[in-house]
């Protein structure tokens, strides 16, 4: 679109275009960041335009703030000795790291809390859920249902058909059970 409407091949306007649509594209499919790698191998191979002016790019779209780069720790091998190599580069957009920022700090202030889980003994649980609804869990479902069985808070996360909805809907069988209060967040 940006050739068409008079860019130049390696403008940086197109580039800095095409890294936001490559990082909001990866929202899409369920990824809130990419390793700055990733992005720049994406945004190459969608665009075609030469790689020794996506550096340029990156920097200006940090620089205002459209693109956030943050350093992800990583154990050090015996082949990595500097300092850079022990960090891996990923990069958000703005909105999605305020996003997951905002969300670990909930997550933090819930965990705080003095209350505790309700007990159950995940096992019978599980078996009574698959009774009453005529199911076989995966070991992936019974294992989210033990998780809950023993913490305050649980994320499930997946892609779609793999099951979250079968563990609510197992999780909430068994709360009911209970006579626990449920809320649900989404």
């Amino acid at each position: 679109i940006a050739l068409q409407l008079g860019f130049e091949k390696n403008s940086l306007f197109r580039m800095q275009a095409a890294m936001e649509y490559v990082l909001t594209e990866s929202i899409s499919l369920g990824h809130l960041f990419l390793p700055k790698k990733v992005l720049f191998e994406k945004t190459i191979a969608l665009i075609d335009s030469d790689p020794s002016f996506i550096e340029q790019a990156f920097i200006e779209l940090v620089r205002n703030k459209d693109i956030c780069r943050v350093f992800f720790p990583q154990e050090k091998t015996s082949e990595s000795s500097s300092e850079s190599d022990s960090s891996l580069e990923v990069c958000y957009t703005s909105f999605s790291l305020r996003a997951e920022t905002g969300i670990a700090n909930h997550l933090q202030r819930i965990l705080r809390c003095i209350t505790r889980p309700p007990s159950f003994d995940p096992k019978s649980s599980v078996a009574l859920v698959e009774r009453k609804y005529r199911i076989q869990l995966s070991e992936g479902q019974k294992s989210a249902i033990s998780a809950a069985a023993s913490n305050k808070c649980i994320i499930i996360t997946g892609g779609p058909g793999t099951g979250k909805t079968t563990i609510i809907k197992s999780l909430l069988s068994i709360f009911q059970n209970l006579s626990c209060r449920v809320l649900l967040a989404a």
